[in-house]
């Protein structure tokens, strides 16, 4: 599923290539993909694209937005590569000039809405904090933990607390951090706090700069690869690169986890 930094990259090569763009309309070849009626958006401008959390607004000119979740295997590609063979194409977003931008999806898990603001704000009301953003300090992290009996990579994948992270930045943030996956979160020091926030922002941010991450379906807009897959240290792999130990894998909330018992605590 895209992560932050993959959902990030997207927006940001969107917006190289969308703002000022005029809106034909959208076009839907399943059902439940497209949500509320796409005939709203028909002679709208783009003015901006950006992300929240993982979701992908696409803001127009008449107080509307496109709103887009990937969920597991969803992607937006524009323009359209020659040789881009399209088999699970699910709708798409017709522009000015004949062009097409596509939505791919082979597992058809992701939506498109069509939003006002107030559907839009609905929508995002329960999430988290953006883990680059100042709201995300150890303050906030000790106060949400409190109360939860939760082990820690469960609690910063909880969309409701920390927006943005799944499986495979959690397991490298905790890597990093010398933290072993299975600590309760009442176990983690302000120390620690500390060091899980640093490492967050950094490694979130090396990714973005690599362009995301691309293990299998995720791909970049113009359908090209992320990066940071070649700086993964433990997800998908079986030995520490520190220490050499072969990595424990478990599963924790129904996702697996890999860590190094001798380099986390």
């Amino acid at each position: 599923m895209p992560e932050l930094p993959e959902v990030q990259t997207i927006c940001n090569e969107l917006n190289e290539v969308l703002i000022g763009r005029e809106l034909i309309g959208i076009e839907s070849f399943r059902n439940n993909i497209v949500v509320f009626n796409s005939e709203l958006v028909k002679g709208q401008t783009i003015i901006e694209v950006k992300r929240v959390a993982k979701y992908i607004l696409i803001k127009l000119s008449k107080d509307q937005q496109i709103v887009v979740h990937l969920r597991m295997t969803g992607k937006l590609i524009f323009p359209i590569p020659d040789n881009y063979k399209g088999k699970y194409v699910r709708a798409k977003i017709m522009l000015d000039n004949h062009d097409e931008m596509i939505y791919d999806d082979v597992r058809c898990f992701g939506k498109i809405y069509v939003n006002n603001s107030e559907q839009t704000a609905s929508l995002l009301a329960k999430l988290g904090v953006e883990p680059l953003s100042s709201n995300y300090n150890i303050d906030y992290l000790l106060e949400k933990s409190k109360y939860r009996r939760t082990e820690i990579k469960p609690f910063l994948m909880d969309q409701n607390i920390i927006v943005g992270i799944g499986n495979i930045y959690a397991q490298e943030i905790l890597y990093h951090s010398k933290i072993s996956p299975t600590r309760s979160v009442q176990s983690i020091s302000k120390k620690e706090w500390a060091k899980i926030i640093k490492i967050t922002r950094e490694i979130l941010l090396k990714a973005i700069e690599c362009n995301g991450t691309t293990i299998s379906d995720y791909r970049r807009v113009d359908d090209r690869t992320g990066e940071f897959q070649n700086f993964l240290q433990v997800y998908g792999k079986d030995k520490c690169p520190k220490c050499q130990s072969e990595l424990v894998q478990i599963k924790q909330a129904g996702r697996s986890t890999r860590y190094c018992k001798v380099c986390q605590k």
